[in-house]
This record gives C-alpha cells, structure tokens and sequence, in this order.
C-alpha cells in the first residue's frame, strides 16, 4: 500500500500489473515479412536487394566450402603419398641392414638395422605426442 500525496496517512491499495513480451523467432540473413514489406514500403525495391543480398552470400558460403573441401582432399593425397614414401624408405634401408650383414658387414648392417628402428620409433611417438596435445589439423 502506497499512499497518495495530498493524503499521506491514508493507504491506496496497488492494482496489479500485467507484463507481456512477445517474441517473434528469426532466421537470418533474411529479415521476417512483415519487416521485408515495411523495408519495401520505406524503400521501393528494398526487398529485392536484401533477397539478392542473401542469394549472393549463400553462394559465397558454398563456394568457399567448397575451397576447404577441396584442399583437405589435397591435404590427405599428400598425407598418404609422404607416409608411402616414408615407408618405402624405410623398408629399403630395413633391406640395405640386412643385406649388409650377409655380406660380412655385421657392424654397419646392425646399425643401419637399428637407426631405421630408432628412426621409426621416433617418428611414431612425434605422432602420438602431437596428435593428444591438439596441435594436428586433423587426420595425419
């Protein structure tokens, strides 16, 4: 209870008040009609631009899409033909060591043997290392 001015010892009791929003769901980039035709009114041929405005981001959208599809293809071609390489490298060398130690050369055969090993180790736990901290941008 409130009281009035000019009758402060009296009380006026307090009316309720009702308050409501109403929301209208959005999409953009296309504004709802009810807009469209009100930009129309305002602005003859309004309308018209802001539908060509957004034909012509979706089409921007999917062209770069289709940019970043194509490279991550480019990315994965290259991917598998370094890892082929790589692993024919290493399968020559593996044969290199073992020849080498059929023909006497036990010392230097172990050894190319062995840093193949190391090598492929290495490059394997590199692997691990960088794909749990994140840092790969994907498949690799």
């Amino acid at each position: 209870m409130n009281p009035t001015p000019g009758n402060e010892g009296a009380e006026v009791p307090e009316t309720p008040r009702t308050v409501s929003i109403e929301t209208q769901p959005w999409q953009a980039p296309l504004p709802l009609p009810e807009h469209l035709e009100q930009y129309e009114r305002t602005v003859p041929g309004a309308g018209e631009r802001i539908l060509k405005m957004a034909g012509d981001e979706q089409r921007h959208r999917h062209s770069q899409e289709s940019v970043l599809l194509e490279l991550d293809a480019t990315e994965q071609r290259q991917t598998f033909t370094l890892r082929l390489l790589g692993s024919g490298m290493w399968l020559i060398l593996l044969l290199v060591g073992v020849l080498l130690a059929l023909l006497g050369q036990e010392v230097n055969g172990y050894t190319v043997i062995g840093g193949t090993g190391l090598v492929w180790a290495l490059v394997t736990l590199l692997r691990m290392l960088r794909g749990s901290n994140g840092s790969s941008g994907g498949n690799s």
